[in-house]
């Protein structure tokens, strides 16, 4: 294989401790490719094994015939490394590890203890009590009570749990946990065969298989579905188990001769994958004057009373969409409306952040939609259903409780990738900014100021020069501490730099 120019740069700027977080994320899309990790491993004289634990500084020593991974490694943050080496096809990740095995670095080498379990992302959840003080979970740990949205759990032994509020769940050890209530859907990788969910009435042990369970509020007849493989399921007096095979479910029934009864298995009643808060648009490209409607089902990020958010971002083609309506409904009936005109496009972005209210009472579990009522801007002197429309992009929705940050989160460093090339802004403390193109600091920020409003950063850019160039304005809006949206640009995220 002859590599590209820009794969050879990268893996050369990653050897030099010179490659920045975009660029790690590029390369790692090289080296999913069998022919460019092959190259780069042949590359680096890779041979033997990684160390368990980057983070515990233990290092393989290298030999004559050995690439040092110091060399690649110690530059980088552990989840830089990561993506290195896991595609390199190690793995090394949030997961906790088992303690007990050695490492195979000479059998001297112990992993460092580790945690039965880890909280590994969450969405809209609202706590029951506290939050916990630790997203690391062992026997010691308080049990999760949440009365709201998404926990994603992941297991030592490799299984991972997504459970739904409202839910009370203790993990006892890094393959069992005890579920008092709640729904949830675990995927049990090869190897982790007999993770556990007890519950007040038994428990269910798994036979290597995704599965879901819920146990209602009252604690009472439980449900156990079975997505593929198969599980096992005890009752609480019961010895012998009761085998649940692939796409069956039973429900445990209270005085009954039988404690479990078929039931069909209501698979849409769970949720298996954690939702994402992007969604693709694309205009019809049939002329017609009349507005289009585009719908977004976000059922899976509407989870309490609260205020929302929708932005919509134009990305790619030659026409600005002109944003009449957004409006939110619930199982098709209307609850908030913003009836603002709004516009996106690459030149024409305008107001195009919506809002909607769901008052306390108002919220229940069901279909929530997003509904965009717009129409193409004007291409010069033809109108809307005068040509064919040519725009596309995303809707962006978000609970805005989750995203309550301070006008200081925004000062950083900021780097995103458009076009393959690499761009940071920087703000800092004195509400002066910085740009940089790839790697090399310009002037065109050098008069610019930005202020924060209603958690949303205004950065005014003047023009270099004075022939008649308007001023540059780019809002932006925090999706976390550590992503940056451009909310009236077309670009992806930027990601902060640490």
């Amino acid at each position: 294989m002859k590599p590209t120019a820009e794969f050879t740069t990268l893996v050369d700027k990653c050897l030099s401790q010179t490659i920045s977080r975009v660029e790690m994320a590029r390369l790692e899309e090289f080296l999913e490719d069998n022919e460019h990790l092959r190259y780069y491993l042949e590359l680096v004289e890779v041979e033997g094994n990684l160390p368990y634990s980057l983070d515990a500084g233990v290092i393989l020593q290298p030999t004559a015939n050995t690439f040092s991974w110091r060399k690649l490694i110690r530059p980088l943050s552990i989840a830089a490394a990561a993506v290195i080496v896991f595609s390199a096809g190690f793995y090394i990740g949030s997961p906790p590890q088992d303690s007990s095995a050695e490492a195979s670095a000479g059998g001297n080498k112990t992993r460092p203890a580790s945690k039965a379990a880890a909280i590994t992302s969450l969405v809209g959840v609202t706590w029951e009590n506290a939050a916990p003080e630790s997203i690391k979970l062992t026997n010691d740990s308080e049990a999760l009570a949440f009365t709201s949205g998404l926990v994603e759990i992941s297991f030592g032994s490799g299984v991972r749990s997504l459970v739904e509020g409202p839910a009370v769940i203790k993990v006892t050890g890094e393959n069992s946990a005890i579920l008092e209530r709640g729904r949830m859907v675990s995927e049990v990788p090869k190897g982790a065969e007999g993770f556990t969910i007890d519950y007040p009435d038994g428990k269910v042990v798994d036979l290597g298989t995704e599965f879901a369970i819920h146990v209602p509020q009252n604690q009472h007849g439980a449900e156990v579905g079975v997505f593929r493989g198969e599980v096992e399921i005890y009752d609480r007096e019961q010895n012998t188990p009761l085998k649940i095979l692939e796409n069956h479910a039973v429900v445990q029934v209270a005085g009954s001769r039988n404690p479990f009864a078929s039931i069909p298995f209501h698979r849409d009643q769970y949720i298996r994958e954690l939702p994402t808060s992007e969604f693709p648009w694309k205009l019809s490209e049939v002329p017609s004057r009349e507005p289009e409607i585009m719908d977004f089902d976000v059922s899976h990020l509407v989870w309490r009373p609260s205020t929302y958010r929708a932005i919509i971002k134009y990305m790619h083609g030659s026409d600005s969409v002109i944003i009449h309506r957004a409006e939110l409904l619930f199982n098709g009936r209307v609850i908030s409306t913003d009836d603002h005109t709004g516009s996106s496009g690459y030149s024409l972005f305008r107001d195009n952040a919506y809002s909607f209210d769901v008052p306390q009472g108002l919220h229940e579990k069901g279909k929530w939609t997003v509904r965009i009522t717009a129409s193409p801007a004007p291409r010069g002197q033809l109108a809307a259903g005068d040509f064919s429309p040519d725009s596309s992009g995303i809707l962006l929705f978000e609970d805005t409780r989750t995203s309550d940050h301070d006008d200081e989160d925004f000062i950083g460093t900021w780097e995103y990738r458009h076009n393959g090339d690499i761009h940071r802004r920087v703000f800092t403390k004195d509400k002066k900014a910085q740009y940089y193109f790839n790697g090399r600091k310009t002037h065109l920020f050098d008069a610019a100021s930005w202020e924060v409003r209603d958690k949303i950063l205004t950065l005014t850019i003047p023009p270099p020069n004075t022939n008649g160039t308007p001023t540059h304005v780019e809002t932006h809006q925090l999706k976390s501490k550590d992503e940056l949206i451009f909310v009236n640009r077309p670009y992806r995220s930027a990601l902060r730099v640490k």
